[in-house]
Formats: structure tokens, C-alpha cells, sequence
């Protein structure tokens, strides 16, 4: 399953992220930041297991949370940094990829800003 990190300054209500069907769950405090997860880590998948978490819903929820708490920061996990800018990124007409993988990094980016769209309308539509 896919799994979400996100950060946010303590003493942050985080239940919003419930509207997007995930529990946020408090994984550490320090240095004036809670760190909190949603889904489950990808430990243990076996090949050929249904994710509950697939990585559409993944991003759309790391938008989700970018848009409910601007001070915050979300990740999804098992895609490294240059992965999670892309998620965000809006223009992809500077990169030298081929059609179908900007077509890709575009698809990947509009559900991002929906996501964060949504909660940045407090979770609603």
C-alpha cells in the first residue's frame, strides 16, 4: 500500500484529512513539527496485492493536505523529492520528454491540484 508523510506545526488540527478516507496517524513530534502518516507502508506487499492506496488517490491526497494546511508539507513515500516536485509542478513544457510521458506528468499534476484545490476550499468539492 502506499503511504503519505506529512508534516505540520504542532498543536495542528489535522482531522480534515479524514474527508479524503484516511486516518491521519501522529508518528513523531520535534522541532516544532508533528509528523503524521496516512495509509499503510509498503512493507510487506507481496507481487499481485490489491493496493488499497493506489498512487492516484496517494497524490491526490498529498494535494489534499498541501491545500488544507499551507504551512505543512506532504510526501508520498517510496518517491523520492525530484517525484513529489513533479506531482506539484504545473508547466512541463521545458522538460525534453517524450508525449506520453508529459502526458503522464501532466495527468499525475491535475489530480495533485485538484486535490489541493479541494482542501484548500476547506474539503468541500
Amino acid at each position: 500500500m502506499m503511504e503519505i508523510t506529512f508534516w505540520v506545526p504542532i498543536g495542528t488540527d489535522v482531522s480534515a484529512v479524514a474527508q479524503t478516507g484516511w486516518e491521519p496517524q501522529l508518528d513523531s513530534e520535534g522541532g516544532g513539527k508533528a509528523e503524521y502518516f496516512v495509509g499503510s507502508p509498503t512493507d510487506g506487499l507481496e507481487a499481485g496485492d490489491v493496493d488499497a492506496f493506489p498512487l492516484d488517490e496517494a497524490i491526490t491526497t498529498m494535494g489534499f493536505i498541501e491545500g488544507r494546511f499551507p504551512d505543512g508539507r506532504a510526501m508520498v513515500d517510496g518517491h523520492g523529492p525530484w517525484a513529489n516536485g513533479m506531482f506539484r509542478r504545473r508547466d512541463f513544457s521545458g522538460l525534453a520528454i517524450d508525449d506520453a510521458t508529459r502526458a503522464s506528468y501532466e495527468a499525475r499534476s491535475r489530480l495533485y491540484w485538484a486535490g489541493h484545490a479541494q482542501g484548500s476550499n476547506g474539503g468541500q468539492g
